[in-house]
Formats: structure tokens, sequence, C-alpha cells
């Protein structure tokens, strides 16, 4: 990839969710090629067992990814999670980007407000053809597809531009 001028800056490794040999030797290629940012799974919580025990558990492997990332120079990034529904039971309907509960302009002024400069990932969690999904193939045509995607880039984008913090992507 360097050969070509091509540089990775984040990877998206398997599903696991705690430090072993396998994270350790992933994380470490990937800081030898220069990537800094990474995604594994996510952990699931039981409402049904106790709280505490659960976020005992969660800390001490947060705590090891701290070392692993100190020691590689990384970062680990947490997607959303999965378990029980927030308080009350409330849910909203995964829609495309600009059409929910989201405020694209002040999530841009939260992180600029913040500082942040790391990478951003968008996954449509809305149904499209099996690609928010990285399916092999989709079930929907190939330009309804890349339209819905260009349709959420473009939300983002105007978000940004309305926000006011001169952010771009």
């Amino acid at each position: 990839m360097r050969k070509h001028g091509l540089r990775v800056k984040q990877i998206r490794g398997g599903n696991q969710t705690d430090v072993d040999a396998h994270v350790e030797t992933l994380v470490g290629t990937m800081a030898d090629v220069g990537a800094t940012h990474y995604w594994l799974g996510t952990d699931n919580y039981n409402l049904s067992q106790p709280t505490l025990p659960q976020l005992d558990a969660a800390k001490a492997k947060v705590e090891r990814f701290v070392r692993l990332n100190e020691k590689h120079g990384t970062t680990l990034g947490r997607g959303g999670g999965r378990g029980a529904a927030p308080a009350g039971g409330c849910t909203s309907p995964s829609v495309p980007m600009g059409t929910g509960l989201v405020d694209v302009a002040r999530y841009a002024v939260v992180l600029n407000d913040i500082g942040f400069s790391g990478p951003m990932e968008l996954k449509a969690e809305y149904p499209n053809g099996g690609a928010g999904a990285g399916a092999d193939t989709i079930t929907r045509p190939r330009a309804e597809v890349l339209g819905m995607m260009t349709r959420d880039i473009q939300a983002i984008r105007a978000g940004f531009e309305t926000s006011g913090t001169g952010l771009m992507i």
C-alpha cells in the first residue's frame, strides 16, 4: 500500500472484545504499518444479571486496551452497543441520515467544542440492500444503494456546513 501512496488510518478487526494474543498481534502489526485507530467487537450486557459485576468486567477490559494502546500508540474506537433497549424501553427506527433524531449540525458543534480530530465512520443502519452490513452481494439495484449512500454523505456535509464550525467531511 505504501508503494502506491496509500495510507490506512483505521481498520476493522474481528469481533474480539478483550485483549488476547490475536488482538496483540493485530494491533502490533497495524501499528507497524502506520494505522492508528481500530475497532473490534462490541460487548453485550444483560439486564437480568447484576450490573456492578458487569461494569467491573468492562472496566478491566478497558484497562487492558489502554495498556495495549499505550504500548503501540494506537486508539480503540467503539461502535454502537448492543443489548437492552434504552431506559424506558423506547427505541427509534433506523432511518437515512438527516431524516431521524440526529441533529447533524449540533453534532458538528460538539465535535468542534471538544477538539475532536480522529477518524469518523458512517455506517448505514437502515435497510440498504445489505451494503451497510458488509454483504458480498446487495439485494437492491447498485444505483439505488449508491444513491442512498450519496444522500447520507450530503446530509452530513450540509449539517456540518450549517454548524458554523468550519468542520468538513
